[in-house]
């Protein structure tokens, strides 16, 4: 093969295996994955379509020395050394959207840890575009940070409560994470609302966001993105805290899971709110 165009190499390997469809396609992954393996130059292009999309961090463990346990969880049974990390991030890079789904339970606790300590410079997956953390497993979050680049455009959270440290690692995701088009924290309460807001004032190219309560400062700058499509959010159930204020002047009062077309004098596909602690003045 003396001419190639490594693109149309790999969008003919999507047509094969394409990661994306609803059911496992376990006959076209093989077919891609025998491929890269006849020709050096078939490789690349075919690995970067077996890794495009993970659902979970198995695929990590295994390529990488790791095994399973008789629990059939993935773990590292002997130290990870520079060459064994090199491995690691030879597929991560490959990796755009990565799911942990709320039943991850095929990997150990100490294989999240054992991440946590990727020796190589920059993010475990530099490339990473899409990320689902759907895991209720409270041991696993502390290790967000590890797989949120600076290429991260869309993070899913559902996390079932909130504490101090999982507040400290949403409203550093502003810094770490500049790029941020899409946050989807549909489960967010009042304890998470000033680290959200932190974090929200933080990102200017957003296109989608949905939260609970968010603080006048936050739902103001959202307002005022040109990127903005789509806004969800809740207002405070907590009397003490400040009450948002729709003036019709500026802002069309919403209602629950009614379209507010006039948001800042501006025109949104979709800007929905769940009352709380919500007034509107005319």
């Amino acid at each position: 093969m003396h001419r190639w165009i490594p693109e149309v190499v790999r969008v003919i390997f999507e047509y094969v295996y394409d990661p994306i469809r609803e059911e496992e396609d376990v006959e076209g992954r093989v077919t891609v994955a025998g491929l890269a393996r006849t020709c050096r130059i078939l490789e690349d292009p075919a690995l970067d379509v077996l890794w495009a999309q993970l659902d979970s961090l198995d695929a990590f463990v295994l390529c990488s020395g790791g095994s399973r346990d008789r629990w059939d969880q993935s773990v590292w049974d002997s130290p990870l050394y520079d060459a064994d990390w090199r491995i690691l991030a030879r597929y991560a890079k490959r990796v755009r959207t990565l799911t942990i789904s709320p039943y991850s339970e095929t990997w150990h606790i100490s294989t999240m840890r054992l991440l946590n300590c990727f020796l190589l410079p920059g993010p475990l997956l530099l490339n990473l575009t899409k990320l689902h953390w759907l895991s209720n497993n409270e041991e696993y979050f502390p290790s967000l940070y590890c797989f949120c680049g600076p290429n991260l455009k869309t993070l899913r959270l559902s996390p079932v409560w909130w504490d101090v440290s999982k507040c400290v690692a949403i409203a550093s995701l502003a810094s770490s994470c500049p790029l941020f088009e899409e946050f989807l924290c549909p489960d967010a309460d009042d304890f998470s609302m000033h680290a959200i807001s932190e974090a929200v004032l933080g990102w200017n190219k957003l296109r989608l966001l949905q939260v609970g309560p968010v603080d006048e400062q936050a739902l103001a700058h959202t307002a005022s993105l040109q990127t903005l499509q789509e806004l969800h959010f809740s207002a405070s159930s907590d009397p003490r805290s400040s009450t948002l204020e729709f003036c019709t002047s500026k802002f069309t009062a919403p209602s629950t899971m009614t379209p507010s077309p006039n948001i800042s004098s501006r025109t949104y596909k979709h800007a929905w709110c769940i009352p709380g602690n919500l007034h509107g003045s005319g």
